[in-house]
């Protein structure tokens, strides 16, 4: 037999089976948009996880404390103060890949006027590493606060 006896009797075998065709025709077509719409929805939530890592902040960008939850003699849970002096910072700058080091201080409070108030925290960094921390550029080493 050759090939386009072949190909003739398939055909003939697919058009005494209308039914049973059309149907696996069906079924592929199915099967097909379901993998596309699965792989579809994978790239999308992919996507997705990732902004909103990136809506979290830098990721290159780390912050150390001077405190860190210890089991020590205290009890459970008690703060212990470490050390975060000039030489530690300057040991963490000699850290290959560092671009730079700031000490931070932090004060929480609370703003009052007549019957408003509003809590706010003012944070202290070096001046001159604010460029290395995606903060906006500051005329005369100051913000101005507009209301």
């Amino acid at each position: 037999m050759r090939f386009v006896d072949f190909t003739t009797m398939g055909f003939k075998n697919l058009w005494r089976r209308k039914l049973r065709t059309s149907l696996t025709m069906v079924g592929v077509s199915i099967g097909t948009f379901s993998i596309v719409i699965m792989m579809s929805l994978g790239i999308a939530l992919r996507t997705s996880y990732t902004k909103q890592l990136e809506e979290w902040g830098s990721l290159t960008l780390i912050r150390i404390n001077s405190f860190n939850w210890d089991y020590s003699d205290d009890g459970p849970g008690v703060p212990k103060k470490n050390k975060l002096d000039d030489q530690a910072v300057n040991k963490i700058k000699q850290i290959e890949h560092v671009r730079a080091v700031s000490p931070l201080l932090s004060v929480d409070g609370y703003l009052k006027s007549g019957k408003y108030v509003a809590y706010v925290s003012i944070t202290g960094i070096d001046p001159d590493t604010m460029q290395y921390f995606d903060l906006p550029k500051v005329a005369s080493r100051r913000y101005d606060i507009k209301w």
